[in-house]
């Protein structure tokens, strides 16, 4: 009979770990998903709205250029 009782609580124990541990092993992975979720929904957003600015073309000051004087090549 203490065989058995013995026998049984470690089958428990060994349930127990296993319930925390799996128990671990999901929030673990339910953080990770949502951090990854979010990781992505920035970068996606930043690339699709990257392009919707505008932005003004510099163009070259030439005459700007050849009030500096400098001495050509």
């Amino acid at each position: 009979m203490a065989l058995f009782k013995k026998i049984q609580s470690h089958i428990m124990s060994r349930r127990a770990l296993f319930s925390v541990l799996a128990l671990a092993m999901i929030v673990g992975l339910g953080f990770f998903v949502v951090y990854e979720v979010t990781f992505l929904g920035e970068k996606l957003n930043a690339a699709l709205t990257a392009g919707a600015t505008n932005t003004a073309t510099e163009k070259f000051d030439i005459k700007g250029f050849e009030a500096l004087k400098l001495p050509k090549p």
